[in-house]
């Protein structure tokens, strides 16, 4: 009899530990899906925050700077509500971004001779 017990604990414990390993997704899987979309907005408005403080730094050229700006401001689109599918409307909403960042870490946004892209 306790051969047998020992048998079923061993068992229950084994599937326990196999578990996420059998299931199609685990709950964390789903927790990091659904985090990604905010991991991916996070890095985008971060590298528009880095390029807008190294273009005021002058470590990129206005031509460099609005030519990277574009490409993440292209990315970004998809976080903005899509209601607001005008170029100008998702310009300021990704410059509204930039700011809260560049706030957050300390510096000021550019505001004298301001940049066309």
């Amino acid at each position: 009899m306790p051969t047998t017990i020992i048998i079923i604990l061993g068992v229950v414990i084994l599937m326990i530990l196999l578990s996420p390993f059998l299931s199609k997704r685990s709950e964390n899987q789903i927790f990091r899906d659904q985090g990604s979309g905010d991991q991916e907005k996070e890095y985008i408005f971060s590298q528009l925050a880095d390029l807008e403080y190294d273009f005021q730094m002058g470590k990129l050229s206005e031509t460099d700077f609005n030519k990277s700006k574009s490409e993440l401001t292209a990315k970004a689109t998809k976080f903005v509500q899509p209601t607001e599918s005008r170029l100008e409307q998702t310009q300021a909403e990704v410059d509204h971004q930039i700011r809260i960042r560049l706030k957050k870490n300390g510096l000021e946004p550019k505001t004298e001779g301001r940049y066309e892209s």
